[in-house]
């Protein structure tokens, strides 16, 4: 069980990092991180009251949690100011 997309806009950068690490060592090394690009479901993001932002924004937002889940993932100490995510 579990998710085709990550959407970015969905979910806080570090947890993410985090959770995925865990899934990884659970799985024995099974678990695939992939994202199809900036897709999205107009009725997903209405149900949970956030703004579908144009897909240039989106690949943005996408392009910075990766940056911040690739540290995290690499055990750096880190501190980040994006300009896609919202503070």
């Amino acid at each position: 069980m579990g998710t085709l997309v990550l959407d970015a806009d969905f979910r806080n950068p570090a947890i993410l990092a985090k959770s995925t690490a865990t899934i990884e060592i659970l799985s024995g090394g099974r678990f695939d991180v992939r994202h199809r690009g900036p897709d999205g479901r107009p009725e997903d993001y209405r149900a949970a009251g956030i703004e579908m932002l144009p897909p240039r924004v989106r690949i943005e937002r996408l392009a910075e949690v990766m940056e911040i889940v690739t540290r995290i993932w690499a055990d750096e100490v880190t501190t980040f100011r994006g300009r896609a995510l919202p503070p």
